[in-house]
């Protein structure tokens, strides 16, 4: 079955693969565009990918052209669940700026891709100053979105759970202080601390990337028959309000947030179909 082209798929929701069998999974599942997980351990990835990002990006066009599939977005983490640590808006500044410096050579990969989007965690908050987290996020953010401006690639944030913009009024607050940010945004993270679709939908004029998955209170990634998200609200929500980017089928097996138990390869099947039945019945509709 093919996914209705709206549609990506993350290739990093099957971390249990090789990143070239990933991407043939992706293909295999019928979608015609990959989120792809640039996702770097600090002990054993990020020197050699400084040394020589245009590798990486070699590697990563030759698996994508191979499986025929088109890159919908190019995702930054560094340093996996460890997210005060390798925060953009760290305490520490020798570790902002290595940041920095792995946040250049991913632009370059950007650029080698013909990709003009990526998307980055957007920083945590210091429990000891909440003020000071806050500036230092948006001057990261900042200098981030002017960097990239200048190449023509446009950055991203996902608000996720425990994040400095943790609730969709932060997320407001924050795009709003950094000119030019976009967001890629995830519903699933905020119904997992029980905030409603009437609290979430007023993002939808600054989507420009959606994750998707089944949510409830207290987990972050379920199946469908456990989700508590109206999608056909969250998509309505989304079109009227003029987003025409990808929604990414995006489910990460993790041991927290409650996604520890679901079965991840029949969760994106049942996803992917629902939501090309949704997209095809609006664009349908829309045509009458």
């Amino acid at each position: 079955m093919r996914a209705h082209p709206r549609l990506s798929c993350s290739e990093y929701s099957f971390p249990s693969l090789a990143r070239d069998e990933r991407l043939g999974l992706v293909a295999l599942l019928g979608f015609e565009s990959v989120d792809v997980g640039l996702f770097l351990d600090p002990n054993t990835e990020v020197r050699p990918f400084l040394a020589d990002p245009a590798a990486e990006a070699k590697v990563l066009r030759n698996q994508i052209e191979a499986n025929r599939l088109k890159l919908a977005d190019l995702f930054l983490i560094v340093g996996g669940d460890s997210f005060a640590a390798h925060a953009i808006n760290a305490q520490d500044h020798e570790r902002r700026l290595e940041l920095r410096r792995i946040f250049e050579a991913a632009i370059l990969v950007c650029r080698e891709l013909e990709q003009l989007s990526m998307s980055l965690l957007p920083g945590v908050t210091w429990p000891d100053d909440r003020r000071a987290s806050w500036e230092t996020a948006v001057s990261e953010l900042r200098w981030r979105v002017e960097h990239a401006a200048h190449l023509g690639i446009e950055i991203r944030i996902e608000p996720h759970i425990g994040s400095i913009v943790s609730t969709p009024e932060l997320v407001i607050q924050l795009l709003g202080e950094v000119p030019g940010l976009g967001l890629t945004l995830d519903a699933g993270h905020f119904v997992f601390q029980g905030i409603g679709l009437d609290r979430i939908l007023p993002l939808a004029p600054l989507a420009r990337h959606v994750h998707l998955s089944g949510a409830r209170p207290g987990a972050v990634h379920v199946a469908l028959e456990h989700n508590e998200i109206d999608f056909a609200a969250l998509v309505s929500a989304l079109e009227s309000a003029g987003f025409c980017g990808r929604y990414s089928v995006e489910y990460v097996p993790m041991a927290k947030w409650g996604a520890d138990s679901t079965d991840v390869l029949g969760a994106v099947i049942a996803l992917r179909n629902t939501m090309g039945s949704l997209l095809l019945a609006r664009s349908t509709a829309g045509q009458k």
